[in-house]
């Protein structure tokens, strides 16, 4: 428990000590300290299961596990945190401890969703993860800051509040004893699992965000300054409460709603590729891109498929890392450019080779190009798309073909070309080329040795 517990309370307590200090520098060194203790202890923690009394009499309590599917986000919302904050060290200056407290408040929350194995405390850990997320976009945003943070907060707590009214009525109608995970998936309930399911599909559908749920998305990728982080750990919480709670706690509805929900995933998938396609903003052709994403991972997550499951587990990973650094280039053109609009500038390779060469890799990385990490997961999400239904995994292969086109388009109307709009824009500093470095061989390693990933969270659901 201690080493569980632990990992929860590191980021939190270094986030108070990072908002106590004065000095920007000291602040930063703390929670970069706090991050790298919490990603060498998430590899100890590795396989443990602690319980510990709460709320005895309504028969909730501390139940933490740290599986391989958990261990994976973990560790991968510590590492990109920690990136993150590297980063970041050269472009927040202003009420630095404050950003580094709210970031690791995040963080903690988000770790919490990741292990919890009680219901009540699993939605404990999903309400804490919005509250200072929200206060990030509000304080820490662009220009329409504000707008965004209030329509995320809205979307999500809206949602959280249903999830909760649901997690209530699954404890009433499983005998009102034990919000535990574990003993309320061995309980047979009645015929209304299907109001009851509906909250928790809401809620991680907000989350993911799938269609129509993805209004939140694209205002939030364009004014807030930790994309990464939204992109590469807090959406992921949906992907993962979709395939550790929904589908294992209500199988009976999850198979008869899951050709629609597979279809609304195709139609997302389409409908993401072609406004990622028609953008002018950058930041938000990655938002669109994200969207698309979302819909191959909702598919693969209804299949129901072992091999499907690993698939999107290796993409939560890899779509989290090529788009979260293609969102912090596109922050690094932004502050070089003062533009985000495709055709104010082009020809950004001549003055920022550095930043050219990791988005190329990492838009090949977000195509599918074999070799690197998402031709992995699009692999086995559609092998077991073609094993559930061959005409639902022709349309997804159609949409990642889509992805091609758009991500090029996206490359080339930034890097090549003629060089227009721009006088000595700067490239990556040293930093900012280590911070690249480390994901793009995060990606790479993963592409050519994808064993060790899909072994650790293949276990999870016995594929």
């Amino acid at each position: 428990m201690i080493l569980l517990a632990a990992l929860l309370a590191l980021p939190l307590i270094g986030g108070i000590f990072a908002a106590m200090l004065v000095n920007s520098k000291l602040s930063r060194a703390v929670a970069i300290c706090a991050l790298a203790a919490n990603c060498v202890i998430t590899f100890y923690a590795y396989g443990l299961d602690a319980t510990a009394p709460w709320i005895s009499s309504l028969g909730a309590g501390i139940h933490l596990r740290l599986d391989g599917f958990s261990f994976v986000l973990v560790l991968l919302a510590n590492v990109l945190t920690l990136l993150a904050v590297c980063y970041s060290a050269e472009s927040h200056k202003r009420r630095e401890g404050l950003f580094l407290f709210l970031l690791l408040t995040t963080l903690s929350g988000i770790i919490g969703v990741f292990m919890a194995f009680d219901l009540l405390l699993f939605f404990l850990f999903w309400e804490v993860m919005l509250v200072p997320l929200y206060f990030l976009l509000l304080l820490f945003g662009e220009e329409q800051r504000q707008k965004a943070a209030t329509r995320f907060l809205i979307l999500t707590q809206s949602s959280g509040l249903i999830l909760l009214i649901s997690i209530v009525a699954l404890y009433v109608l499983s005998g009102g004893t034990t919000f535990d995970y574990v003993d309320l998936l061995a309980r047979q309930r009645s015929d209304v699992d299907l109001v009851v399911s509906l909250g928790f599909l809401l809620a991680f559908l907000v989350k993911l965000p799938a269609l129509p749920f993805h209004i939140w998305m694209p205002s939030v990728f364009t004014n807030t300054p930790v994309s990464a982080l939204m992109t590469g750990i807090l959406i992921k919480t949906g992907a993962y409460g979709l395939m550790r709670f929904y589908v294992p706690l209500f199988p009976d509805v999850t198979s008869e709603i899951a050709p629609y929900l597979m279809i609304l995933g195709m139609i997302g998938l389409i409908y993401g590729s072609l406004a990622a396609y028609s953008q002018k903003d950058i930041k938000k052709i990655l938002a669109y891109s994200t969207i698309a994403h979302v819909g191959l991972i909702l598919a693969g997550i209804f299949t129901q498929s072992s091999i499907a499951f690993t698939g999107v587990a290796v993409l939560l990973v890899t779509q989290a890392i090529g788009t979260g650094a293609l969102l912090l280039i596109c922050n690094h053109v932004y502050a070089s450019t003062h533009s985000r609009e495709l055709g104010r500038f082009s020809g950004l390779f001549a003055s920022m080779p550095n930043a050219g060469v990791f988005a190329l890799m990492f838009v090949m990385a977000s195509v599918g190009l074999p070799g690197l990490g998402n031709f992995v997961g699009e692999y086995y999400v559609l092998l077991g798309l073609f094993q559930t239904d061959w005409r639902i995994a022709v349309v997804a292969t159609i949409g990642i073909v889509l992805s091609a086109l758009y991500m090029l388009r996206f490359m080339h109307r930034i890097f090549f070309g003629e060089q227009s709009g721009v006088h000595q824009p700067s490239d990556l500093s040293r930093g900012s080329i280590l911070v690249f470095s480390i994901l793009i061989a995060i990606v790479v390693f993963i592409g050519f040795y994808p064993s060790l990933l899909i072994d650790t969270v293949s276990r999870s659901w016995g594929g």
